[in-house]
């Protein structure tokens, strides 16, 4: 009987320790995908120095981009444009013509916002 407790405490142990590699290494790999995609937008990369980066492209020449692909419908595409014209047209004000767009915005929406700020700039 002592034989076979101490096998099986061997079997147990090796299959432990294979359990705690394959995990260390999994996350490893987590790390250095998250790590990567992290850098992916940016021109410098983890690995090598700024000065040693090549000048980045101009964004003309990139054709694609890394990432996942955002599937939207075509609503969440026009509000996402509505946002962006919103946030621009905000930038732009001073904090007083904010204040009344975005009281504007809350009452009767975000396109009234935007008809209203472009009245006042």
């Amino acid at each position: 009987m002592q034989k076979s407790t101490a096998d099986i405490e061997e079997i147990v142990h090796s299959f432990v320790e294979q359990v705690v590699a394959l995990v260390q290494r999994q996350a490893v790999e987590r790390v250095r995908s998250a790590v990567s995609s992290a850098f992916a937008g940016s021109t410098v990369s983890p690995k090598a120095p700024a000065s040693a980066q090549p000048a980045p492209a101009p964004a003309a020449t990139t054709t694609s981009r890394k990432g996942r692909k955002l599937n939207l419908s075509p609503k969440a595409i026009a509000v996402r444009k509505l946002q962006g014209k919103y946030l621009g047209i905000m930038r732009a004000l001073p904090a007083a013509g904010r204040e009344r767009v975005s009281k504007v915005a809350r009452e009767q929406g975000v396109s009234a916002a935007i008809k209203f700020a472009s009245k006042i700039k």
